[in-house]
């Protein structure tokens, strides 16, 4: 029988031997009883498992000085084997737990044998044992330190200079990353060409000051993916929209420009094609261009002076020639005509010595005077007066 059953037994024998006929006053001290019975197994609880907690703490407590021995004995036994082996054991074997921390150089790896003690005889001794291979270590480490896909050789030569590698073993790490140098001056270029519209030439001698090698670069330029003719009409474009426009640029300013940035001569005209800045026909523009800017210069209507100009311009014979050609002289001529007319009266044979000596030709001369004969059959106050509205 449980505590809680045994007090309300003996509970009830009391209320019945001593409270027979108060059945109220009997369920009062019954439920003091009750609850003085619960109290008291809530209790024993809470120290069972006090008790059981101590228990606990003691198993761990033993345990723990189970596991302090076993250390103990273990550090013993190592500390014991230590003291059996050699200097050349122990110190090949820190220089081996150095060697699998990082990929160290033999410089590095010296210093830190030397940080703990060991002579440089005992060093040397070791190293001529365990033959670590340099090179290896040093493209490990090269490896390691590449994390970045604009990193180039002059950096990591300077980082393994740093870690103590011999250039003999710079270079070999270097030489063997070919791939990842190509790779990554591949990337800067892109990058380059998306914020500049440069030539192959401009974009080798770019990456060169960026310290990417010179075989790299070139490499880069023949691999990003350039169309370089599509690259010259970008820089064009962006030098037109500085000068006013396509339409404001001359064909030797557009030639000249390309040729300053380093692309080709069939690179520029392909891009002076596509942005319509042809070779043959922009001759004409400019001489018409030029004409219209001082209307009031006669001279400039003249053959022979757009002849000149264009000829100072840096235009071609063949980009001359077909500019006087195809030029609109005939109208040219006879605007001519009526100014020189509103200047002083001239007759026709003045008119057309006149009209010869500043270059202009037959059919062009025959028309212009056609179109204007009436004004030598007018009077001269008719033709002033008609000349001068």
């Amino acid at each position: 029988m449980s505590i809680f059953d045994q007090k309300l037994t003996n509970a009830e024998i009391l209320l019945n031997g001593y409270y027979p006929d108060d059945p109220d006053y009997r369920s009062y001290l019954r439920s003091l009883v009750i609850q003085d019975a619960i109290a008291e197994k809530e209790a024993c609880r809470a120290a069972e498992a006090a008790e059981r907690e101590l228990e606990e703490q003691y198993r761990r407590q033993v345990q723990l000085e189970k596991d302090l021995e076993s250390f103990r004995n273990e550090a013993k036994e190592l500390f014991e084997e230590d003291e059996r082996k050699s200097p050349i054991d122990q110190v090949c074997e820190d220089a081996e737990l150095f060697l699998d921390i990082g990929y160290t150089s033999e410089k590095k790896l010296k210093e830190m044998l030397s940080g703990e003690g060991y002579p440089d005889a005992l060093i040397e001794q070791c190293l001529a044992c365990i033959r670590p291979d340099w090179k290896e270590n040093a493209l490990t480490a090269a490896k390691e330190y590449i994390t970045d896909k604009y990193d180039v050789r002059e950096e990591l030569r300077l980082f393994l200079e740093e870690e103590g590698f011999t250039e003999e073993e710079r270079e070999y790490a270097v030489n063997a990353l070919v791939q990842v140098w190509r790779e990554n001056a591949v990337s800067l270029a892109k990058e380059i060409m998306k914020a500049d519209a440069l030539s192959r030439k401009k974009l080798v001698e770019e990456l060169l000051f960026w310290k990417v090698a010179e075989e790299d670069a070139v490499y880069a330029a023949d691999h990003c993916g350039i169309i370089w003719a599509r690259s010259a009409v970008r820089n064009l474009r962006g030098y037109a929209a500085e000068n006013g426009g396509t339409d404001k640029i001359t064909w030797a300013d557009a030639k000249g420009r390309l040729r300053q940035e380093g692309f080709t001569e069939e690179e520029s005209r392909e891009a002076m094609a596509i942005l319509g800045i042809d070779e043959i026909s922009l001759a004409l523009k400019e001489a018409e261009r030029w004409i219209a800017e001082r209307d009031d210069d006669l001279q400039r209507k003249s053959p022979k002076r757009v002849e000149l100009y264009l000829t100072t311009s840096g235009y071609s014979r063949e980009q001359i020639r077909y500019a006087l050609m195809n030029g609109n002289w005939s109208a040219h001529a006879s605007s001519l005509i009526r100014a020189l007319m509103r200047q002083r009266r001239r007759g026709p044979k003045e008119m057309t010595m006149t009209l010869e000596a500043l270059g202009f030709c037959y059919p062009e001369l025959s028309e212009a005077l056609a179109d204007n004969a009436v004004l030598w059959e007018k009077s001269a106050e008719e033709v002033l007066a008609e000349a001068s509205q």
